[in-house]
């Protein structure tokens, strides 16, 4: 009796087994790869002339401000510096001229 009540609790759980779904027999392994997403994006070519000029213009406008009685908000460097992070990681081209631009670039 005890043997017949033991083969048929192996039975049972045979039967379970059996009822589960099972890799290759109801459910197949996928195996794609993702698809390489990175895009070649070049950087633009910038001469010394260009920056120079750039930064020209950028001591150009601080010098319009500095006659001005205006009183920005003080950053801290490590602020400033999250800020300029903040706004390259958005993507895309920034011209260097935008950094110094106190409105675009929230110093008041």
């Amino acid at each position: 009796m005890r043997r017949l009540q033991e083969y048929e609790r192996f039975k049972k759980a045979a039967e379970d087994l059996e009822a589960m779904p099972r890799l290759e027999r109801e459910l197949w392994q996928a195996s794609a790869a993702p698809p390489d997403l990175r895009l070649e994006r070049p950087l633009p070519e910038v001469d010394m002339r260009e920056v120079l000029l750039a930064l020209g213009e950028v001591l150009r406008r601080a010098e319009m401000y500095a006659s001005h009685q205006i009183q920005m908000e003080s950053l801290s460097t490590r602020e400033r510096m999250s800020q300029v992070l903040e706004t390259l990681t958005q993507g895309g081209f920034v011209p260097f001229v935008s950094f110094s631009n106190p409105r675009k670039a929230g110093w008041g």
